[in-house]
């Protein structure tokens, strides 16, 4: 007996089948027994897909395995023992031997490294309800039981957080300048109005520096990056780089620094070092740095923004999250904490840079200093902000101190709060991600002779370095506003 003869006779004996062969035979016009080797083929087809599925199903999938991996990873701490004290440097030696992608472990860390802005774009953003997540670290300490975390270190899909990051940007960034980067999120007209505030604290600033000596304006600026938060956020300012309200403030951010160091997040990257705590008591003198010393400063800036003559962040925020009552300022704490330490070093730091690359440039202060004096020769006066477009090369030298120096060379972590999958890579959930920004701004096929000192490259960048953050990333002019939530 033939195989289709078997197959036949088997069909017919299954009711079902029988059922299945009529119905082929009724609309195709089949004879019975073609209709029956058709029901065969259909039956026998289903099989396969079933069993290949299931086989796929219960295949193991290995996370991660087509991004690449650093040579000489150690039990327990991964690569943790090669990276050095420069990371930024470290890791550009990796990228140019492994691409703009790599894996490491830290600790007990799965961490990808991207340099490529298109790649980060894919994760951050496009897959951003999977990877919009920071991960825990010390500084996620919190202030009050079962609050959220902050703006920085905040869970993305609370709705706690996304109405306090709606807030922190319609009146942080909308209504008062915070440095030359983020002011560029400033509309023309409410940045005229802010001009007043703005030239007294330049003016100031300027008395300070121009000694005609050498001189550090580390200080200078902090202090001036610390008055335009506090100002915006309490309506509030500090007098002078002696004033004990500016000493108490950079002692807190100085201290919150000084948390960085590997003993204190250590432990986070290899948890069974949490046994020791007994012994070392680091994360004890977190917690009382958080408890004792950083929530009564912050507590006491959010009652000067509440007592304050005229509209401010601190009220808005208040009326936002507690209604309007006051005592009780756990989610407010967190968020006046972390635009206090993200904004104040990081705006300070990145301007010094800037003056120290424009100092040993005379060319570039001397093209900067031809283009202000022919707008004082027509205005009278100096230019103000709001009138940025009539200093083009002056914009452009800010574009490329912050391309060639980033604010800072990786932006914020983030974590994949789920698994999911990118261009055919299993990501596993609790993934870290650190976006490279130094990398970013050394592509040489975006920014030829990248390491050269060239701000000719944005003479032709005519929107604000805000607004280019909502093009498409290949046009991008510069990657410091980061990626994603």
């Amino acid at each position: 007996m033939s195989e289709q003869s078997i197959l036949s006779n088997r069909l017919y004996n299954n009711k079902s089948i029988e059922k299945f062969i009529t119905l082929i035979s009724n609309t195709t016009g089949l004879s019975h027994s073609a209709s029956a080797t058709t029901a065969g083929v259909v039956v026998l087809t289903a099989t396969i897909l079933f069993a290949w599925k299931q086989t796929r199903l219960t295949r193991k999938i290995i996370p991660l395995v087509g991004i690449p991996v650093p040579k000489g990873a150690l039990p327990i701490v991964g690569h943790l023992p090669l990276l050095g004290t420069d990371l930024a440097e470290t890791f550009r030696k990796w990228h140019k031997e492994l691409g703009p992608i790599f894996r490491i472990k830290m600790g007990s860390k799965d961490v990808v490294i991207v340099g490529d802005p298109v790649l980060t774009q894919e994760l951050l953003a496009t897959n951003g309800k999977y990877t919009s997540n920071r991960p825990d670290s010390f500084s996620a300490h919190d202030f009050g039981q079962g609050t959220p975390k902050g703006l920085v270190l905040g869970e993305a899909n609370n709705k706690r957080w996304n109405a306090a990051r709606r807030i922190a940007i319609l009146l942080f960034f909308n209504n008062l300048f915070l440095s030359y980067i983020a002011i560029d999120t400033l509309g023309p007209k409410r940045t005229e109005e802010q001009t007043p505030v703005l030239s007294k604290e330049a003016d100031e600033f300027v008395d300070l520096v121009a000694t005609g000596e050498n001189i550090n304006p580390l200080q200078a600026l902090t202090r001036v990056s610390l008055n335009f938060i506090l100002l915006t956020m309490c309506n509030t300012r500090t007098a002078s780089i002696e004033d004990p309200f500016y000493k108490q403030s950079t002692n807190i951010i100085n201290s919150f620094m000084e948390l960085t160091d590997p003993k204190y997040v250590i432990s986070f990257l290899i948890p069974s070092l949490q046994l020791l705590e007994p012994l070392t008591g680091d994360q004890k003198r977190v917690r009382n740095f958080f408890q004792q010393k950083s929530r009564p400063y912050f507590e006491s800036l959010i009652e000067k923004g509440l007592n304050a003559d005229g509209d401010n962040m601190v009220k808005t925020m208040n009326n936002e999250l507690n209604q309007g009552k006051r005592g009780n300022y756990n989610e407010i704490i967190h968020i006046v904490h972390d635009i206090i330490i993200a904004g104040t070093d990081t705006t300070a730091i990145s301007i010094t840079w800037g003056f120290l690359q424009i100092s040993t440039k005379p060319d570039v202060q001397k093209k900067i200093q031809q283009e202000i004096d022919a707008f004082v020769n027509k205005n009278g006066r100096t230019p103000q902000f709001h009138e940025r477009n009539e200093v083009p090369y002056l914009t452009a030298v800010q574009r490329e101190c912050i391309r060639l120096r980033p604010t800072t060379d990786f932006a914020v972590t983030h974590i994949a709060n789920e698994d999911f999958e990118w261009r055919g890579n299993f990501i596993p959930s609790q993934t870290w991600f650190f976006p490279n920004m130094v990398e970013a701004h050394m592509d040489p096929k975006k920014y030829p002779n990248p390491r050269e000192f060239r701000p000719e490259r944005f003479l032709d960048q005519e929107d604000t370095m805000a607004s280019s953050l909502h093009r498409k990333v290949e046009d991008r002019d510069q990657f410091n506003f980061g990626w994603g939530r």
